[in-house]
């Protein structure tokens, strides 16, 4: 029912999330694996991971409403 929907749109969102910690993981494991791109305790790939997405939030809810005032 449309009640439960809620539920399903913000667990769909914790899973993003973790994806997103393990993308971020092997990406500093296996692909920066120099002084480029590394994350030195597991705290902080969570951090930025949760900034990530936070940012990317923002930035999508503004672009949606620049594009609904251009219309």
């Amino acid at each position: 029912s449309i009640y439960y929907l809620q539920y399903v749109i913000k667990s769909f969102g914790f899973v993003l999330f973790i994806g997103y910690l393990i993308i971020f993981y092997i990406v500093d494991q296996y692909l920066f694996t120099g002084k480029l791109f590394n994350f030195n305790h597991e705290y902080f790939i969570v951090a930025f991971v949760t900034m990530f997405v936070i940012t990317r939030y923002f930035l999508g809810t503004q672009i949606r409403r620049r594009l609904r005032r251009m219309r």
